[in-house]
């Protein structure tokens, strides 16, 4: 890791705006769990050479890293607004909703998320439990069904819990 680092510093300290260099740096900052200092070092990047919205991906693991909800929520959008057709950003967003008590705003990121990737994996149950904190057990069970139709291999494991969901709904 550190050669890593030392040798993107030298490519920075030669072409300081080096857009390589800057993601490879903050990445591997990152991977070292040097969370404020990667927070610093694309604060000062950015000022000198611009926003880079991959460099937003290592700000919002900082943030994340360093229990930084809002401004992690921050730097999802950030993303979104720069890439409204990937599919990660609104989930990373709705986690950190969900950290902050917000699920009706992570219910809303998690379904922006379905919307564009229909088969994820994973996210539909995070709606459906993000639904359940919202107490709204007939649209958790809804989604389960839906997420059960689109991965019969799950039914076997999914359908007690989504079976207590339509109990709940009445």
């Amino acid at each position: 890791l550190a050669p890593t680092v030392e040798r993107d510093q030298k490519l920075l300290a030669d072409s300081p705006c080096d857009h390589g260099a800057a993601v490879d740096l903050a990445e591997a900052m990152i991977h070292a769990g040097n969370s404020r200092g990667t927070l610093s070092f694309v604060h000062d990047w950015t000022r000198k050479c611009g926003e880079e919205p991959q460099l937003r991906w290592y700000t919002f693991a900082a943030h994340k890293s360093r229990g930084e909800w809002d401004a992690a929520i921050a730097d999802a959008t950030k993303l979104i607004e720069a890439n409204p057709s990937d599919k990660d950003f609104p989930w990373w967003r709705a986690q950190m909703w969900e950290r902050k008590g917000r699920y009706d705003k992570a219910a809303e990121d998690y379904q922006r998320t379905i919307e564009l990737e229909p088969r994820i994996t994973n996210i539909p149950i995070n709606l459906a439990d993000t639904y359940m904190h919202l107490k709204r057990p007939c649209d958790a069970a809804k989604t389960m069904r839906t997420y059960m139709q689109a991965h019969p291999e799950t039914v076997y494991t999914l359908t007690p819990r989504t079976e207590s969901y339509e109990h709940q709904c009445g």
